[in-house]
């Protein structure tokens, strides 16, 4: 803790108490002096020792009296040598001497003349260190070493003081000791003595931000012109632009910017790629691509930490046109990228599905000499097996270590998982073995690839045995294990043993419920109607087990069930299965109100296709549903099912309202929510509100699809419509 008021300033307050040394005199033996190092010292009050300089270190003629003023005397007459001088310093200290204020002020003294600022720093780093932690506590204070820094010296006080301070600023920033650098600046400045360099305000700030001390560093920033007497420069403005960013403050450092043009400073590289990143890290990867452009207009430097801030945040929007434009215009403008940037671009394409896209760009970057990772790597192994070239993919694990990248287990995992899902398990097995040749441990996710494909293939008894291996091996078989064999084993039509599976675990989670719930959903798509009614009741019967268990569905799984429920025509049970997750605390999502929207739906064409008459009040959810609506964000596939709703009800003033909405919500329209209005407006006769549907489809470039086209041919009247929409 600091003492300001009394201007000065203790580092610790809680030390152990000091070693007590006897008052007397005391004087280096010859047995200890002869050692190289004083670590079981001879200590002895008379008959003082003289050495020769080349046995002892110890300069020739002199007896070394062990006490303050003896050790002071000593380092000031041996002071042109001052590597002898630390050496004899760092010997008295490992034999248990305690050193006070002046013994290291006039060590301090002597590295500050000769420049030796490495020495310095491990000198006041390991003072600050005892004090920090309290293990070893010397009997002075910092501000008492400042003050008697000038005392006794030859040289140039201010010179030395100025050092001092700045190393003491340093040293106490890298030591996380924010508190006492912060008080150091300030005392600097009351002091009249000195002041700290620009360097080290900015090492100081740099490192608060470093460390998440963001307002502290902007405190020093408010005090730095005021207080303490520094002039703001490029270096100091920049950390500031960072700080502000950090926070999240992009008008606070926008304002910095400004101020820097005001002063007649061009922001450096540094400070223009920190404000893009905060613009991509809190606004959007537009602003951040805005400014950049601007930057660039203005002549001022980016580097190619701006261009990958921008492209990191182009690739987080899904914007990965963009992103790959802007890579090039960086490789063409002769700054080099980095294996995470392209690594970001090829993840981008692989999750959204552009596996050919991923392929050529990696072959784009490898040939513009751009070192690729293993990530990378595993980007375009991915790439290849979901092209169907794991071959391709497993022959890259071998060029991989051509080019000094070391495949690991993540790299294999891709290959491996490539043979799994062709059903190529003879050479998964080969790849497994070739993994532990190189030394390369397998891992349980590797495992679970192997365990998910063996059961879609069917092979119950082989999975058994590599449950037994994998624990064999050390690798405790996860919730994720079990849950991706029942699963393949429900899904590779083998239901029985999945179930035998699922019966033999004694807490079995929610994701292996959900996977054995999925794979009866999934039975129920490929087998006929009536076994298909059983796998259904198979279902249900598994979903209240799980509730019977203690274990609470998710949304997920809710939603699953209602969805059985619909697909069934039983939309009175998925409404009451709505009641009873809400009761349970599980909050519905938009997927959970289109399915029961798309249930009413269908419900209602039931309805009307048995010549029944359809109102409101025979709506299973109805009003219901549709205040509930009111606590989601609704997505364009509920707003289509809910116009397609009001369509099918005639109800066109219902349908153009939902149309409406959802464009004010900024949502876009498809060719789906389209052609259910145009439909809406047919059925009801009303041919031209049909053709200005069809005209604003156009408009926004929205491309008919199949139905429309029908619907178009089935409706002789509405040609002369349909000829002007050409």
């Amino acid at each position: 803790m600091w003492a300001s008021p009394t201007g000065k300033f203790s580092l610790c307050s809680a030390c152990v108490r000091l070693v007590k040394w006897p008052r007397r005199r005391l004087y280096f033996t010859a047995a200890a002096a002869a050692a190289p190092a004083l670590s079981s010292p001879t200590w002895s009050s008379t008959n003082p020792v003289y050495f020769n300089r080349n046995e002892s270190g110890v300069a020739a003629g002199y007896s070394i009296q062990l006490d303050s003023d003896g050790v002071v005397h000593y380092l000031q007459n041996v002071r042109q040598d001052p590597i002898h001088a630390l050496s004899f310093f760092n010997q008295l200290r490992t034999g248990g001497f305690v050193h006070d204020v002046y013994t290291y002020a006039a060590m301090i003294r002597i590295l500050s003349f000769w420049n030796l600022d490495r020495e310095l720093n491990s000198l006041l780093s390991e003072l600050l260190i005892q004090m920090k932690v309290g293990q070893v506590k010397p009997n002075f204070e910092v501000f008492d070493l400042l003050e008697a820094l000038p005392d006794c010296s030859d040289y140039s006080n201010v010179e030395i003081l100025l050092k001092v301070w700045d190393v003491l600023v340093n040293v106490h920033a890298k030591l996380g000791m924010f508190d006492g650098a912060r008080e150091l600046l300030i005392l600097a400045k009351k002091s009249g003595i000195t002041r700290p360099c620009n360097l080290t305000c900015e090492f100081l700030m740099n490192r608060l931000i470093e460390c998440g001390e963001v307002d502290s560093a902007l405190a020093i920033y408010m005090e730095l012109e005021d207080r303490i007497g520094l002039q703001l420069n490029h270096h100091i403005y920049g950390f500031i632009v960072k700080a502000f960013c950090e926070k999240g403050c992009l008008k606070e450092a926008l304002d910095v910017l400004l101020e820097m043009e005001k002063c007649g400073m061009t922001p450096n590289a540094f400070t223009c790629s920190t404000y893009i990143q905060g613009l991509c890290k809190y606004h959007s990867s537009d602003s951040g691509h805005q400014a950049l452009r601007c930057f660039l207009e203005a002549k001022v430097p980016v580097d190619e930490f701006a261009y990958s801030a921008v492209i990191r945040g182009l690739c987080r929007d899904g914007n990965l046109d963009a992103a790959v434009d802007l890579q090039e215009e960086m490789l063409s403008r002769g700054l080099r990228t980095n294996s995470v940037v392209v690594g970001l671009i090829l993840q981008g394409c692989c999750q959204a599905g552009e596996f050919s896209k991923v392929v050529s760009l990696f072959r784009r970057y490898k040939n513009a000499d751009v070192y690729l990772d293993k990530f990378c790597y595993n980007m375009v192994m991915k790439g290849f097996c979901k092209l169907g070239k794991v071959e391709v993919a497993a022959a890259l694990l071998t060029k991989m270590k051509v080019n000094h990248v070391h495949p690991d287990v993540i790299n294999y995992t891709t290959v491996f998982s490539g043979y799994c899902d062709e059903g190529k398990l003879d050479e998964a097995m080969k790849l497994f073995e070739e993994m532990k040749r190189n030394g390369i441990t397998p891992d349980v996710v590797l495992y679970n690839v192997l365990a998910s494909g063996l059961a879609r293939l069917g092979f119950t008894q082989e999975v058994k045995y590599l449950l037994n291996y994998m624990k064999d091996s050390g690798i405790e078989p996860n919730n994720g294990t079990y849950s991706v064999i029942i699963e393949g084993l429900a899904t590779g039509g083998k239901l029985e043993d999945a179930e035998a599976f699922l019966a033999a675990l004694e807490n079995p989670s929610l994701d292996i419920y959900c996977g054995m719930v999925n794979a009866y959903c999934s039975a129920k798509r490929v087998i006929n109607m009536l076994l298909r009614a059983g796998e259904i009741r198979k279902a249900l019967e598994l979903f209240n087990e799980m509730k019977a268990n203690g274990i609470n569905p998710d949304v997920v799984t809710y939603t699953t069930i209602m969805n059985l429920y619909c697909s069934v025509d039983h939309l009175k049970e998925a409404v009451n299965l709505f009641h009873d997750m809400e009761a349970k605390g599980v909050e519905p999502d938009v997927i959970t109100y289109s399915v029961l929207l798309k249930g009413e739906l269908k419900e209602i064409r039931c309805k009307r296709s048995r010549n029944r008459e359809i109102n409101n009040s025979n709506a299973v959810v109805g009003p219901f549903l549709y205040g509930k609506l009111m606590d989601v964000e609704p997505d364009p596939v509920m707003y289509t099912v809910l116009i397609d709703a009001r369509c099918k009800e005639n109800d066109m003033k219902g349908a153009v309202k939902f149309f409406k909405e959802m464009i004010d919500r900024g949502l876009q329209p498809d060719a789906t929510a389209y052609t259910a209005l145009l439909c809406g407006y047919l059925h009801v006769g009303d041919a031209a509100a049909a053709g200005l549907v069809c005209r604003l489809m156009l408009e926004n470039q929205i491309e008919p699809d199949g139905i429309l086209e029908s619907v178009l041919d089935r409706h002789g009247k509405f040609l002369l419509d349909r000829n002007c929409l050409q």
